[in-house]
């Protein structure tokens, strides 16, 4: 609530208070906005991280630039890291512009209404590059 201009923000009291609003105001589900794509993202972190982990250490151990070891660890781990991000990004741009989102309306219509519909919205409008602008952002 802190974050948003002063104009819009609800003036919770206190955690529970937010809890409990939410609730009432927004409706029940509000609280499960944006767990797909919470869990979708961790399907992308958990899968780009460990394969791409495996397969750098594989490749490097037969080109044999490295020998089992801290150097090995380091230079895989950097590479996974970059894979991740990369992979992700995207991800957790939608998962964030789902999670954000404010009703658009009295009836609580939403302006994003799944992920594959989100990513083509924000890319359409933006850019493709909008995918991954967001989230570089906030890493810096």
């Amino acid at each position: 609530d802190r974050r948003l201009p002063v104009a819009e923000r609800r003036g919770y009291r206190h955690v529970f208070d937010a809890v409990y609003r939410i609730g009432r105001e927004e409706g029940v589900l509000t609280y499960w906005r944006g767990s797909t794509p919470t869990i979708t993202r961790g399907i992308v972190v958990a899968i780009a991280q460990v394969a791409t982990y495996d397969q750098f250490k594989a490749i490097s151990l037969r080109s044999g630039l490295f020998k089992d070891g801290f150097g090995l660890f380091v230079f895989c781990s950097i590479l996974s890291g970059l894979c991740y991000s990369f992979f992700s990004m995207p991800v957790d741009t939608v998962k964030t512009l789902i999670q954000n989102q404010k009703p658009l309306n009295a009836a609580g219509d939403l302006e994003y209404k799944g992920m594959l519909a989100t990513m083509v919205k924000a890319a359409r409008q933006e850019g493709l590059g909008r995918l991954w602008r967001e989230s570089a952002r906030a890493s810096w």
